[in-house]
């Protein structure tokens, strides 16, 4: 999570990101958290970041060219001192740790990912395990 509680800390987001993108592998959950929504409720002038501007940065930097909707699902305003929004983020990134975890389970033991995992999966819950195309070389194929 990367905590925004100033202008400061947004335009830092960009450099944390990129560190992150360079230590870490690319399945890490990243959400950016606008902290402090008790401070703007009680004077909106304290407003430094617009959750807009959050979404959109999101959009740009942390979807992949066909999730143009992620903004919505990794940009949370919180206040810890009144207890608004926490339990939702945490809702949030939890069902996306056990989603990762099941498509990491799929991989291991089908080779296969999330939407190559549905095509293959019937209706009645088995698997196709020879769901996609056949390559073949030689006169042999590589099933």
């Amino acid at each position: 999570m990367m905590c925004v509680t100033s202008e400061a800390s947004f335009v830092a987001v960009n450099s944390w990101l990129q560190e992150l993108k360079k230590n870490l592998r690319n399945n890490i959950i990243i959400h950016i958290v606008g902290t402090k929504t008790d401070l703007v409720d009680e004077d909106p002038s304290k407003l430094e970041v617009p959750f807009d501007r959050c979404l959109a940065y999101a959009g740009e930097h942390l979807s992949d060219d066909d999730e143009s909707w992620v903004g919505m699902d990794c940009c949370h305003e919180i206040s810890a001192r009144e207890d608004s929004g926490v339990d939702e983020l945490f809702q949030v990134i939890a069902r996306k740790l056990i989603e990762r975890r099941a498509d990491i389970e799929r991989q291991r033991l089908y080779g296969i990912e999330g939407s190559e995992y549905d095509e293959a999966t019937r209706s009645d819950g088995s698997i196709q395990l020879n769901a996609g195309p056949t390559e073949c070389k030689g006169g042999a194929c590589a099933c």
